[in-house]
């Protein structure tokens, strides 16, 4: 994700905001006055909810253009939470963020409005926001034109986005996303790309950017150290093994 933030005022074109099923209703989850103070009333959204079959489980997203955008607001998108709870799980409040964040390719900003009180479950919906905005386009042909980009920034609206512990959980949450962004690009890349070689030489950018010492053994290195497993299997394939090692002090 190119931006994660957080503020306590709602100011993009799209609002995001949970959905629970209690006892038997839909029901309306979010964490801060942003929704509640607009003037949209709460039991047109849930009777259009109810018209549209929403259901609030798990990895549901609706979205809901509004006829009448209600200042920069233009949208609103409910993602689903699965049974009303008092605290939601770190795990239902990422993957209702991921969800969302996954629907809104194509998208510039949004802002997330889910239901938390603890820096903890902020940093799940931080975690969520961030891990899903991934796309993988890089071997894709005539049709890598009409792949949308992921969401392009994501505001969470919380007061806890301002103090400390709010802070270090969006640098973690970035820091987090960055990093499995690479892996999946990796297992993504089929092994006709993906050879030893190349895999070794872009750890190496990557581990030289964080200060940490590297050193890539080639085949003929690994032979004469007695690398015998690595070599030995390697030597069945068009590209010669490498080792990729790395030291830190």
């Amino acid at each position: 994700m190119g931006t994660l933030k957080s503020s306590e005022k709602q100011s993009a074109e799209i609002l995001v905001i949970g959905l629970a099923k209690k006892s038997g209703s839909l029901t309306i989850e979010s964490g801060n006055s942003s929704f509640t103070s607009t003037s949209l009333s709460t039991k047109s959204l849930l009777a259009t909810l109810q018209d549209l079959g929403a259901t609030g489980k798990a990895d549901e997203v609706i979205k809901i253009p509004l006829n009448t955008p209600l200042g920069s607001l233009r949208m609103i998108v409910v993602t689903g939470l699965g049974e009303s709870q008092k605290d939601y799980s770190a795990e239902t409040l990422r993957r209702s963020a991921g969800a969302a964040v996954r629907s809104l390719a194509g998208h510039k900003s949004a802002d997330f409005d889910l239901p938390h009180s603890s820096s903890a479950q902020f940093a799940a919906i931080a975690e969520g926001v961030s891990l899903a905005a991934y796309n993988f386009t890089d071997f894709r042909g005539s049709t890598k034109a009409e792949q949308k980009a992921p969401l392009a920034q994501g505001n969470i609206l919380s007061k806890i986005g301002a103090t400390p512990e709010g802070k270090a959980a969006l640098k973690r949450a970035d820091i987090l996303a960055t990093h499995i962004h690479m892996v999946r690009n990796l297992v993504n890349t089929p092994p006709s790309h993906l050879t030893p070689d190349s895999f070794s030489q872009d750890m190496k950018k990557i581990a030289t950017s964080l200060k940490l010492k590297t050193e890539i053994y080639s085949h003929t290195v690994l032979k004469s150290k007695g690398f015998g497993g690595i070599t030995g299997v390697g030597q069945g394939s068009a590209n010669p093994p490498r080792l990729f090692h790395v030291s830190y002090s």
